[in-house]
């Protein structure tokens, strides 16, 4: 009998409420996919791009494979699913001849599922816990002989050791996580690292990365994170090894269906901005989704598991790692990357966040929003220089709104790529959001669009 594989919480997730909007049937889609007459500099005809496939809203999210085997084993709340990689995968009509890249590949869903297909593909992404997640998935699970010896040693080394209470150089770390369970954890830290094959040592790892948010206090929220007064789970051993349970059985569940094969993945750490060592005009499709323009800062959502799988060897290397992440939020600058983009609808989008300054609860969405498209200016570059003459882009993306002003990103994505060179194809509308709380309760209802925008390269 074929064993069910569990969701990453252990337990079945509830049942989500659809993000679709509602509109009065009388509403037409043009009237839609045209709400911010107060704001328009376009330089484009924008009337034959944009359709509504509303039927997609999901996929765009990771929701759906948290249902997946390999895919559920670690939940990132930035990703998209492997069904919408695999529907543009068809919808390029991709093949085992072409190479597939995602400069924002997350823990890999792209990759992966391009693997599934016998697909050559490369991720790169600048976090290294993602791109340590994503790398494990890829190579799949050990023989059950190797985990099952494994896991005996592991456990019973940990029954007869003397274990030291030992502070984290990390604060957070030291906060969320109780002195007796660190203790364990550091124990099979410790040990799991003196393993020597590769593949095993690093499920192993995962697995223990994946007990934090029950072992510890940090309860990821949304974007964010908050505290509870206790975390849910206290005995580490019997959750580990659960979790090393489940990752097997999805593990195998999946090479059922393909055998999993590392080389079909060049997965490394690297900036969108800076694709070194990706051929120019090697690529003949990117699926990608780069950070939203929301201030969420995608390294800080991670960062217990960055601290203390020791990512990062100190706190000044995690500052340094938040600060050169794409500017989406408002702790990330940069020094290196000073690019003008020359699109007059930007000028005015920051000739009115300034107007509005002091509607903004931090004056640095300004510069942000600035740099946001100066990273994208420069990302959508490199992107051209990689890809083959015909080489088709998708990238996923969300529109934002600051003091009342809606920042229409798909639009702004086909601004600056057809000044590059690209020829926009469409921009096919998922799904209708609301904006924030608080900006509802300022400024009332707007409704921000989540697009696929598409591109060629002639």
């Amino acid at each position: 009998m074929e064993q069910k594989v569990l969701p990453l919480s252990l337990e079945k997730p509830a049942k989500e409420k659809s993000a679709k909007v509602s509109y009065n049937s009388r509403h037409s889609s043009l009237d839609r996919l045209n709400q911010s007459q107060e704001v328009g500099n376009w330089e484009m005809d924008y009337k034959g791009l944009f359709s509504e496939r509303l039927d997609l809203y999901k996929l765009t999210t990771f929701s759906p494979n948290k249902l997946l085997p390999l895919h559920s084993w670690y939940p990132y709340l930035q990703g998209f699913s492997a069904q919408l990689v695999e529907l543009l995968l068809d919808h390029f009509k991709a093949d085992k001849t072409h190479k597939v890249l995602d400069p924002w590949c997350g823990v890999g869903t792209t990759n992966l599922s391009c693997a599934q297909k016998g697909i050559y593909s490369f991720g790169i992404d600048i976090s290294p816990l993602a791109i340590f997640i994503a790398k494990t998935k890829l190579n799949g699970i050990p023989s059950e002989y190797d985990l099952r010896n494994t896991i005996h040693r592991l456990q019973s080394r940990l029954a007869s050791a003397h274990l030291i209470v030992k502070s984290s150089k990390f604060d957070i770390v030291n906060r969320c996580i109780p002195a007796e369970t660190l203790s364990k954890l550091d124990f099979l830290k410790i040990a799991i690292r003196r393993i020597r094959r590769e593949k095993l040592k690093n499920l192993l790892f995962l697995a223990l990365l994946i007990s934090l948010e029950q072992l510890s206090t940090l309860q990821k929220d949304g974007a964010h994170y908050k505290f509870r007064y206790e975390p849910k789970r206290k005995d580490v051993w019997p959750l580990f090894n659960e979790i090393l349970n489940w990752m097997s059985n999805s593990g195998e569940l999946f090479r059922r269906s393909f055998k999993v094969v590392s080389k079909k993945a060049d997965i490394r750490v690297g900036d969108s901005r800076s694709l070194e060592g990706i051929l120019s005009k090697s690529i003949n499709f990117v699926i990608t989704s780069p950070p939203y323009l929301n201030r969420d800062n995608y390294i800080a959502q991670n960062k217990l598991e960055l601290m203390f799988g020791d990512f990062v060897k100190d706190f000044s290397d995690y500052r340094k790692l938040t600060h050169s992440t794409l500017r989406s939020h408002v702790e990330a600058f940069s020094e290196k990357f000073k690019d003008k983009v020359k699109v007059p609808q930007l000028n005015n989008y920051l000739q009115i966040l300034w107007e509005r300054r002091d509607m903004l609860n931090n004056n640095q969405v300004i510069s942000m929003t600035e740099g946001y498209f100066i990273d994208l200016n420069i990302s959508l570059k490199e992107i051209y220089r990689v890809l083959k003459r015909g080489g088709r882009v998708a990238l996923v993306v969300g529109n934002s709104c600051w003091a009342d002003v809606l920042i229409e990103v798909d639009k702004m994505i086909v601004e600056i790529a057809y000044k590059l060179g690209f020829k926009p194809e469409a921009i096919w509308v998922t799904r209708y959001k609301l904006n924030s709380a608080q900006q509802i309760a300022s400024y009332g209802k707007r409704m921000l669009r989540e697009s696929i925008v598409f591109l060629k390269k002639p």
